[in-house]
């Protein structure tokens, strides 16, 4: 996300992105990757798939973040969903023919998605993964040329991955979907608006998402909740604003300064599934 404070470790995505550097540079060296890699990744490097496929219920539970977690629950769970694809991933397409003749069969990933695996791939697994898919697109232009300009331009089109066939934008909609279920369950089995008590709370586009089937009761519930939770960054960064302006940032509470990028994420979901740099 870029900003892991608060997150508990497995969902710390700055520490999974330090984590991935050390199986790169192991893989590079050709020696064994890190011991604690098979927990994380949950297979080994060259799998390929969507990490959410075939997952218990009890797996799928710990996928979701613990109510402290400061960020939407499901868009944790999706971003860990897409960096775990994604170090398997750049791996794979260096490395094993069926995966690698999937990603050119696909037009690699969606453009976000592409500069999210270019920021876990070293230079060499770039070289090694790529020349296919530019190979295969430069046949598809050589067949375009003999086509009248605005016929070229239109077929051109199908040539760039977008969401609908892009592998990483799958496996981020099964996380996403897959978190979402667990968090209506606990719903179900609680009475009231238990279960985002406190620090737990949605983006706006996955409350839409586990309204979806809710009981009028739980989807009540779960409004309100997160009305209050909007009004409450309201006022948490009117204050902040006032002790910046009076120059009082000594004064500055941790929920005041967590509000302006919580009100963000709230409104348009976490930094990670939508940007690449982490650093800005």
């Amino acid at each position: 996300h870029g900003q892991g404070a608060g997150l508990p470790p497995p969902f710390d995505v700055e520490a999974l992105l330090d984590r991935a550097a050390a199986w790169r540079e192991a893989l590079l060296r050709r020696q064994p990757l890190p011991e604690d890699s098979a927990a994380v990744a949950g297979r080994e490097p060259g799998a390929g798939g969507d990490v959410s496929a075939a997952a218990s219920p009890a797996a799928r539970s710990r996928r979701v973040p613990h109510a402290d977690a400061g960020t939407c629950a499901v868009c944790a769970a999706a971003s860990v969903a897409v960096f775990d694809f994604l170090c398997r991933q750049q791996y794979a397409i260096g490395a094993d023919p069926h995966a690698r003749r999937r990603f050119v069969a696909s037009h690699g990933l969606c453009p976000p998605h592409t500069w999210h695996l270019e920021r876990l791939s070293s230079p060499q697994g770039l070289c090694e993964g790529y020349p296919a898919l530019l190979e295969r697109t430069a046949e598809r232009l050589r067949g375009l040329a003999s086509l009248p300009a605005a016929a070229a331009a239109e077929r051109l089109g199908s040539l760039v991955a977008d969401s609908s066939g892009c592998a990483a934008c799958l496996a981020q909609r099964r996380a996403a979907a897959a978190a979402a279920a667990d968090l209506a369950l606990d719903l179900a089995r609680r009475s009231g608006p238990a279960p985002f008590a406190g620090a737990r709370w949605l983006c706006l586009a996955h409350l839409r998402l586990l309204l979806t089937g809710a009981t009028p009761e739980a989807a009540a519930h779960l409004l309100r909740a997160h009305a209050r939770q909007l009004g409450n960054l309201a006022e948490s960064m009117r204050e902040s604003a006032l002790k910046m302006d009076a120059r009082r940032r000594a004064l500055l509470s941790e929920e005041e300064m967590r509000a302006p990028r919580q009100a963000l994420v709230l409104l348009v979901g976490e930094r990670y599934l939508f940007r690449t740099e982490g650093e800005e």
